[in-house]
């Protein structure tokens, strides 16, 4: 019911119907400069503004489907990276929590390509992350993990995500919780 999320100024009936579609666990209000950061997006929907991305080259025994696990782990963990925004449910801009979420990932091997050929092929998955745009009223994950397999014990992470989600420190402190999860 309205009363038992943080934002209860929602109808009963509009509750009800996100219920049928979003298996959710609470709606609330932007901060401010969350509410700038969608601004900025519902003006020019075509920049790619405010995405910030990660490169970390991994050498060593890595396991990808572990470090999955542990971005699928802080996802569960923390609210924000389970967060729709929603324009059209009340005369402000709300949070819809989800109760599960998901990171788009991708596990690319290019271990079978030559030496030569590796850098444009890491080039290209770069320039093609960099190129897709977060859709941030969507239901899609505003989180991407792709892991790129260089040769038999060297990875390249990429990970990429908008600022609405959270700020340079909050990385610092996800990137621990990841690490020491994994």
């Amino acid at each position: 019911t309205p009363s038992d999320l943080l934002y209860n100024q929602l109808e009963i009936d509009t509750v009800l119907k996100l219920n049928e579609k979003y298996d959710f666990v609470d709606i609330y209000p932007l901060s401010p400069m969350q509410q700038g950061f969608l601004y900025q997006y519902q003006f020019n929907k075509e920049a790619n503004s405010y995405v910030v991305g990660s490169t970390y080259m991994i050498e060593g025994n890595f396991k990808p489907d572990v470090m999955k696990t542990s971005f699928d782990l802080i996802v569960t963990r923390h609210d924000i990276l389970r967060t729709l925004f929603k324009t059209d449910l009340a005369d402000m801009p709300l949070q819809l929590v989800k109760k599960e979420g998901k990171i788009d990932y991708r596990f690319i091997d290019l271990s079978t390509f030559s030496d030569q050929e590796i850098p444009d092929l890491v080039a290209q998955q770069r320039t093609t992350l960099k190129s897709l745009r977060f859709d941030l009223t969507g239901d899609n994950p505003l989180m991407q993990l792709w892991i790129l397999k260089l040769g038999r014990e060297k990875f390249e992470l990429l990970w990429h995500y908008h600022h609405i989600l959270m700020d340079g420190w909050c990385l610092n402190i996800l990137l621990k919780e990841i690490l020491t999860i994994y």
